[in-house]
């Protein structure tokens, strides 16, 4: 049933102000939180949105998550790779927004080695900050960072996250010759990601909760798992909380979709990212 079909979501403002997903229509969901009664309105790929008139909202944008390192080995066999980084989460509430029609912009996951895209709500129509960064690809900054890629004979860190939308990958080790190594784990949003040992792939960085699409929480942003071995990849680490890749299981490489999940070192690709826009439908 459509919000001009249902009486008790016409508010004090009548039916003045709504936002719609115009390429996706049926991308919203009506709930009550905290004695507030919201209409969410999501985005899973890029399109087009529509404002009837002026008003206040909360916004996540969560932005592609950054693919893991092809992780060959090096001609002593070390495994250098690490994983991706998270794709910036940008949570803000009580902005301003205007009437008018735009594009939102959904952030595509990275392919290995590669960053991802960044994702945003049209600028011009809103208020505050309204994009996130791309995570990181390994060893690269980004809204979270990349896991660092091992070089012979000492461990280095990973790559920075953006302040604000995520945090750093995680340090790879001290690797001599003819030994294992390994790469560390991709950032999340809500922790960095974890060191990887010359024995055993690093964790991802989890993510962070928001409830903003569907009035329950759910985890974005986690960092893809790093990885260690000798000729050959050994471990991985899990993903983190929020799509992160991980696991020794090829189906668990990559990203989750439409979660920003950053990919895990060996070959996993990033997953795509999310906007949500939610609003209190009695608002004046």
């Amino acid at each position: 049933m459509s919000f001009l079909l249902c009486p008790k979501y016409i508010g004090s403002r009548g039916i003045g102000f709504e936002i719609n997903n115009t390429s996706a229509p049926s991308n919203q969901a009506f709930y009550s939180s905290g004695g507030i009664d919201y209409k969410s309105v999501w985005w899973t790929s890029s399109g087009g949105i529509e404002i009837t008139d002026d008003g206040t909202v909360d916004i996540m944008v969560v932005s592609g998550g950054g693919g893991g390192h092809s992780s060959t080995s090096s001609p002593e066999g070390g495994m250098f790779g690490g994983g991706g980084g998270a794709g910036g989460m940008v949570v803000q509430t009580n902005i301003s927004c205007l009437a008018g029609n735009s594009t939102v912009t959904v952030g595509g996951g990275g392919s290995v080695n590669v960053s991802g895209q960044n994702g945003s709500l049209p600028g011009g129509l809103f208020s505050g900050l309204t994009q996130s960064l791309g995570g990181g690809a390994a060893a690269t900054v980004g809204g979270s960072g990349g896991g660092a890629n091992v070089g012979d004979h000492g461990g280095r860190p990973g790559a920075a996250g953006t302040p604000g939308q995520g945090n750093p990958g995680g340090p790879g080790p001290d690797r001599n010759s003819w030994g294992p190594g390994g790469g560390g784990a991709g950032g999340g949003a809500g922790q960095p990601g974890g060191s990887s040992s010359q024995s055993s792939g690093g964790n991802g960085g989890d993510g962070l909760q928001n409830a903003y699409r569907s009035g329950s929480n759910t985890f974005y942003a986690g960092g893809g798992g790093g990885c260690s071995g000798h000729y050959g990849i050994q471990t991985r680490g899990t993903g983190g909380a929020g799509g992160g890749g991980g696991t020794m299981n090829s189906s668990q490489f990559h990203g989750t979709a439409n979660t920003g999940g950053g990919g895990v070192a060996g070959g996993g690709l990033g997953g795509s990212g999310i906007v949500v826009v939610r609003y209190n439908i009695h608002q004046t």
